[in-house]
């Protein structure tokens, strides 16, 4: 079950969970905003999985971001989830969407149990690693040479997640 996170402000975009149909669409932002893309037959698989999370955002019927990632599993004390993709059109971006996405991504992680986020992203991409520590993910190791074409090292993050106990509100580990 995807529970999307209401916003206080008002949105010009929707976040919903995806479906194969977004598949082509998916792909295209993807290849666009220059990350390891997939073929869309593995963006349908993906979608269809049910340890997946993926989802998109949509402005006036067109798709302007997703994200994708999946729960890993990881020891008797929970699982943790890695987060593959996530990409906001250039026309779209400084709107919110990417911290919508990841916002209501982490959410569904901690509904089903999940203690952490992992990511990697590419060392050059300095907007990238800001928005991601921005929101809570901290830099915890380097790995040689991941990315290809051109080789670069990956910057490994983490973010602990807190779940929140709905009577009180307060976060416990």
């Amino acid at each position: 079950m995807y529970v999307i996170r209401d916003s206080p402000e008002p949105l010009s975009f929707s976040v919903r969970r995806a479906d194969r149909r977004d598949a082509a669409s998916i792909r295209n932002l993807a290849v666009a905003s220059k990350i390891d893309a997939w073929t869309i037959g593995q963006y349908g698989d993906e979608v269809d999985r049910d340890d997946a999370i993926v989802l998109v955002a949509t402005e006036s019927l067109s798709m302007v971001g997703f994200i994708a990632g999946r729960v890993v599993p990881s020891t008797s004390e929970g699982n943790d989830a890695e987060i593959y993709n996530i990409a906001v059109d250039a026309r779209s971006r400084g709107k919110g969407i990417g911290r919508k996405l990841l916002e209501n991504a982490i959410d569904h992680l901690v509904s089903v149990g999940c203690r952490s986020v992992w990511l990697e992203v590419r060392e050059s991409n300095q907007k990238a690693v800001q928005f991601y520590e921005n929101n809570g993910f901290s830099r915890i190791t380097i790995r040689r040479a991941f990315y290809s074409e051109p080789t670069e090292d990956a910057i490994v993050m983490r973010l602990t997640l807190v779940a929140v106990d709905s009577t009180n509100k307060t976060g416990s580990a």
